[in-house]
């Protein structure tokens, strides 16, 4: 259709559509009926044949993949029926994933090759991270000044290495954990004259303070817990009183989350 084929010098009739899946649907059977060609349905090409001819595709990623299978990219010549449409279920001993059959180089998650647990968890706690939010950013590359993180190592280590050496975040990252039952909390009015100074106008920007999350201000420190309204029972009152404002409009109604 685009006469790139020099054994077809002859232009292609504008009354000849491209596309003809698209035009007759109802009558259409495959590209081998429509061209006159054997039938190749249960004869596949090779895996290497069918991949290097994908592969010329330049397609970018499985969402096109499967765009194309079903014709929906217009620039792009028709599969060839020789060509499976679902390939990891008929090339089962030589399937590598997508990013193999494509080119693209992309390993799906769960086929990666991770770090064994020791080193993966030397390599995290070389970071020097504090809590569960900035393992989370600097997963997602937000933290600036920080090296990326390698592909070998698991945003969500928790399930890579679940029963292979896996306690817990804190563990993973080098850091205590806050217990709930501690007794050397800085005293209430101490602590709360610290938390007044910080001007937060809301229980979740006291959330978000909690983790780590408001830069400019200094890092909570380790004797002042996350959840005031369970380490001070007794002299807790409101948000409202511990933040030192009367702007906050409603209760949150659910307890802080503890700090990881």
């Amino acid at each position: 259709c685009r006469n790139k084929l020099k054994r077809y010098p002859n232009a292609k009739p504008d009354e000849l559509p491209t596309n003809p899946r698209h035009v007759y649907k109802k009558t259409f059977v495959s590209m081998a009926d429509w061209l006159g060609t054997r039938n190749h349905k249960g004869h596949w090409r090779s895996f290497a044949e069918a991949r290097r001819f994908v592969q010329s595709l330049r397609l970018k990623g499985e969402k096109e993949w499967r765009a194309y299978t079903k014709g929906l990219l217009r620039d792009y010549p028709m599969r060839p029926d020789d060509i499976p449409a679902n390939p990891n279920s008929v090339y089962k001993r030589d399937w590598r994933g997508m990013g193999d059959w494509l080119g693209t180089g992309t390993i799906a998650y769960q086929n990666r090759q991770w770090q064994p647990f020791r080193r993966a968890r030397e390599f995290a706690q070389s970071l020097g991270l504090k809590s569960a939010e900035e393992w989370r950013l600097y997963c997602r590359g937000q933290l600036k000044g920080r090296r990326p993180k390698p592909d070998n190592i698991p945003s969500t280590p928790e399930g890579v290495y679940k029963n292979k050496g896996w306690k817990g975040l804190p563990d993973w990252l080098g850091f205590k954990a806050e217990s709930r039952t501690r007794t050397d909390w800085r005293p209430f009015v101490h602590a709360k004259d610290f938390v007044v100074k910080l001007k937060l106008q809301s229980a979740e920007e006291w959330r978000q303070y909690s983790r780590g999350a408001i830069r400019h201000l200094p890092r909570r420190p380790s004797d002042i817990p996350t959840n005031p309204h369970t380490a001070y029972k007794a002299e807790w009152r409101s948000w409202r009183d511990w933040l030192g404002t009367d702007k906050i409009t409603e209760e949150p109604r659910t307890p802080l989350r503890r700090r990881e």
